[in-house]
């Protein structure tokens, strides 16, 4: 299947704020060859995002943040969520250049490599949106607890710097929830051998 096998039929804003949804006329080939009718879906449209996972190589140790999120809040579950640094590309951003700059605003963190661990899609089911994925290479470490953010973007973060052992302790316990973190620290638990090596 390839760009062929779909058409995007009519793209209509149905709703403009913080962020847009579209609703979206479309069909595509079945599996059996056959066309679907044409099918309408509102799509909400969220920026991309690059997210990153600062770790120090020679002491095996990775940064991780807390923050409150108010998805989570609205959910009703418990909404100071633990996970790596992410934010939204500016006007004229590459992937690197924005896990660069999320990495000094939202931990204190200076990158000097980037490993791409993957393209993300959060939820494809429903929502329309791409998280590059990134370990970084930072041979200096914040001071555990310390607090970052952009005021002017009401950002209040916590800084928990963890050997690579009790991150993924912190994993299997259930600590932490979100998913471009999770798949990361996995992602880590298979390669950073390997990685170790090239950034050491």
């Amino acid at each position: 299947m390839d760009e062929r096998d779909y058409t995007l039929l009519d793209r209509t804003v149905v709703f403009q704020g913080a962020r847009r949804v579209e609703r979206v006329k479309f069909k595509y080939r079945r599996f059996s060859g056959a066309w679907t009718e044409p099918l309408e879906r509102e799509t909400p449209l969220h920026p991309a995002i690059a997210s990153v996972l600062p770790y120090d190589p020679r002491e095996d140790r990775v940064v991780l943040v807390e923050q409150f999120r108010l998805t989570v809040a609205v959910l009703g579950d418990p909404p100071w969520i633990i996970e790596q640094v992410a934010g939204r590309l500016d006007a004229g951003e590459t992937p690197e250049d924005t896990a660069r700059r999320e990495a000094l605003e939202e931990s204190g963190c200076t990158l000097t490599d980037l490993h791409r661990v993957m393209n993300l899609y959060p939820a494809p089911g429903g929502v329309v949106q791409r998280w590059t994925v990134f370990v970084g290479r930072a041979d200096a470490m914040p001071e555990q607890g310390s607090l970052h953010g952009l005021e002017n973007e009401n950002e209040d973060l916590r800084v928990h710097v963890l050997p690579m052992s009790e991150a993924l302790r912190w994993l299997d316990e259930g600590r932490i929830h979100e998913a471009a973190t999770t798949i990361t620290l996995q992602w880590m638990a298979l390669h950073r051998d390997t990685l170790r090596r090239a950034w050491t």
